[in-house]
C-alpha cells in the first residue's frame, strides 16, 4: 500500500474506531445509528453526550489535508518503516525495560514503538497526552464540587430540570405538524412513549434496558421515510433521558405528564410548584447545570480524541504493510534502551505545523478550558 494511502487509512480508522478506556467513570458505547454515546457514570446531573457518525466523517477532510501537506510526516514514517523492517527487540527480562515502559508510556519498548510517537507528534500536539493525565482528576474534582453546590439548591434544580424538558419538548414538537406528514403520524407515539416512561419511573421502577428498541416509530423500515423516523427516535431518546433525571421526583413526573396533555395546565402547575417552594434562584442553577453539561461534553470529546491518538499509535500504525525480518534480539540492551528513550524525548519537541488535525485538538482543549473557567466562577466560594 502506498504511504499516503496507508496513513490516511490508519487515521480514518482511528477516528472511526477510537480506543477509549483511560478515563475512570466515563463509558463509551458505539451505536449503529448514532456514532458514540458517552456517559458520566458517576454524575447524575449530566445527560449523555452523543458524537454522531456524521460529525466523525467530517474529520476525514482534515485527514486528507494532513496526509497531503504536513511537513515531516513522511520522513518520520520512513524511519518507522526502517525500524519495522529491522525488527530489533529488547529482551523483556532486561531490568530497564519495565522502567522505560512505565516512564515513557510505551506498550512495548523498542525503536518501532518510540518512532510511532514521532509520527503522532506531527499531527497531534505532543503535549496532549500529558495534559490529559492532568485533566482527569481536575474534571472529577470540579464535578464533585458542582454536585455539592447543586445539592444545596434542590428545589431550584427540580424547576430547572422540568423547565429544560419543557423547552426541549416544545422545540421538538414544532416538527410534529400536519405539514410534516410522517412526524404528524408519529406524534401520538412520541407522547405515548414519554408518558409511559414517566409512569414507570413514578412507580419507582427503572426503565427497561431495551426501552428504546421496543418503542419504534412509523417509517423505520421505509427507505423514503427512514431518516425522519430515526429523527423521531433520537428526539424521543433525548426527551426520555431528561425525564429519567427526574426519576426521584414524582411531582416533576406529574408535570411532565400534564405538559403532554395541556400546556396551559402545565404552566399553572409550574408556577404553583415555584410558589409553594419559594424558589427564586432558578436562573443561576440552570446556568450551573448547563455549564456542567457543557464541561462534560468537552471532557468526553477530549477523551474521544485521546482514544483516536491511542488507536492510531498503538493499533493502526502496527498494520504498516512493510515486510518484517524475524525478531532480532539486540546485542546491546542498554544502548538500545537509550536509543528508544532518545526517540521518545525528541518526539515531545516536534511541532504540528500545518496540521488541521492538530487544530481540532487545540480547539477542543480551549473549549474545555473555557467551560471550566465559566463554571468555576459560579460555584467557587466568594
Amino acid at each position: 500500500m502506498e504511504d499516503r494511502a496507508f496513513l490516511r487509512y490508519a487515521l480514518e480508522q482511528s477516528f472511526s474506531r477510537p480506543i477509549v478506556d483511560s478515563a475512570e467513570g466515563l463509558s463509551m458505547q458505539a451505536t449503529d445509528a448514532h456514532g458514540y454515546v458517552f456517559r458520566d457514570i458517576r454524575n447524575r446531573n449530566v445527560l449523555d453526550y452523543v458524537l454522531p457518525s456524521s460529525q466523525i466523517k467530517k474529520y476525514f477532510k482534515p485527514i486528507d489535508s494532513d496526509t497531503r501537506h504536513v511537513m515531516g510526516l513522511y520522513a518520520e514514517y520512513d524511519l518507522y518503516k526502517h525500524d519495522v523492517r529491522e525488527n530489533i527487540v529488547i529482551p523483556e527480562d532486561y531490568a530497564e525495560v519495565a522502567a522505560a515502559r512505565k516512564q515513557y508510556h510505551l506498550l512495548s519498548v523498542n525503536r518501532q514503538a518510540a518512532q510511532k510517537k514521532r509520527i503522532c507528534a506531527r499531527v497531534i500536539p505532543a503535549a496532549f497526552t500529558e495534559k490529559m493525565r492532568e485533566l482527569h482528576p481536575q474534571y472529577r474534582l470540579t464535578m464533585q464540587n458542582i454536585e455539592v453546590f447543586l445539592n444545596t439548591h434542590q428545589e431550584a434544580v427540580n424547576l430547572s430540570l422540568i423547565n429544560d424538558f419543557a423547552v426541549a419538548y416544545r422545540q421538538i414538537m414544532r416538527h410534529f405538524k400536519p405539514t410534516h406528514p410522517l412526524f404528524w403520524l408519529n406524534k401520538k407515539r412520541m407522547n405515548y412513549y414519554i408518558n409511559e416512561a414517566a409512569q414507570i419511573l413514578k412507580a419507582a421502577c427503572p426503565l427497561p434496558e431495551d426501552f428504546d428498541e421496543t418503542h419504534r416509530f412509523i417509517g423505520e423500515n421505509s427507505r423514503l421515510f427512514k431518516k425522519s423516523a430515526l429523527m423521531c427516535q433520537e428526539n424521543c431518546r433525548t426527551l426520555i433521558a431528561m425525564v429519567q433525571k427526574m426519576a426521584r421526583e414524582p411531582k416533576l413526573l406529574d408535570m411532565v405528564q400534564i405538559l403532554l396533555a395541556d400546556r396551559q395546565k402545565y404552566a399553572e402547575a409550574f408556577n404553583a410548584y415555584r410558589k409553594e417552594h419559594q424558589v427564586s434562584d432558578v436562573s443561576k442553577i440552570s446556568t450551573v447545570r448547563h455549564g456542567a453539561q457543557k464541561l462534560f461534553e468537552c471532557y468526553a470529546f477530549l477523551n474521544y480524541l485521546n482514544g483516536v491518538r491511542f488507536a492510531f499509535e498503538n493499533k493502526y500504525l502496527d498494520e504498516c504493510p512493510e515486510s518484517r525480518q524475524p525478531a532480532l534480539p539486540t546485542v546491546s540492551p542498554q544502548e538500545e534502551v537509550k536509543k528508544v528513550i532518545k526517540i521518545v524525548i525528541e518526539s515531545k519537541k516536534l511541532t504540528t505545523n500545518g496540521s488541521k488535525i492538530a487544530q481540532i485538538y487545540t480547539q477542543a482543549f480551549k473549549d474545555y478550558t473555557d467551560a471550566l473557567q465559566t463554571i468555576a466562577k459560579i460555584i467557587q466560594p466568594a
